[in-house]
């Protein structure tokens, strides 16, 4: 098998051709970012310490407790940072497109609601992450929490992980 050294898509009447040279180093440089990013969600997932993240063209996030955590989401909410390498215009997703949450529920401050969440009625989410599948019951007020995978919240918390 052969590879190509270019790869030409021709979409109508105009021509693209781009080398895979050209596209390698920005895969590579996605995926071990991703791979990163996975690496530390699992390690916090499970009690463990993650001294920081260096991103795009070096800026260093701490990400080495929960309050520094909150903070670089803060940072990327607030100053409307973003990696070079993300070129959606919507990024961060602030909920994820799959997320339930129920029209009578507050969000405010910086938050991120992953995929497969539920927010109840009257929920007030200000400042929170919930990580994949979180689910918070209705009239519960997180504030400055994690929800992590696949965990329920109940009632009203303040700077705790759930």
């Amino acid at each position: 098998m052969t590879t190509p050294e270019s790869v030409r898509i021709e979409p109508e009447d105009s021509a693209l051709e781009t080398t895979v040279e050209e596209l390698a180093p920005l895969y590579r440089q996605m995926l071990a970012i991703r791979r990163m990013e996975e690496a530390a969600a699992k390690a916090y997932s499970q009690g463990g310490k993650i001294g920081g993240l260096v991103a795009d063209e070096g800026k260093w996030f701490n990400i080495g407790n929960r309050k520094e955590y909150l903070a670089v989401h803060r940072t990327i909410a607030n100053e409307n940072w973003h990696p070079a390498y993300v070129r959606e215009a919507d990024w961060p997703a602030r909920a994820a497109a799959d997320a339930k949450i129920d029209p009578s529920a507050r969000l405010s401050g910086f938050y991120s609601i992953g995929s497969g969440c539920e927010v109840g009625a009257e929920a007030a989410i200000e400042d929170t992450i919930l990580w994949q599948g979180a689910k918070i019951a209705s009239r519960s007020h997180l504030r400055n929490c994690i929800v992590r995978t696949h965990h329920q919240a109940e009632g009203s918390h303040s700077d705790t992980d759930i």
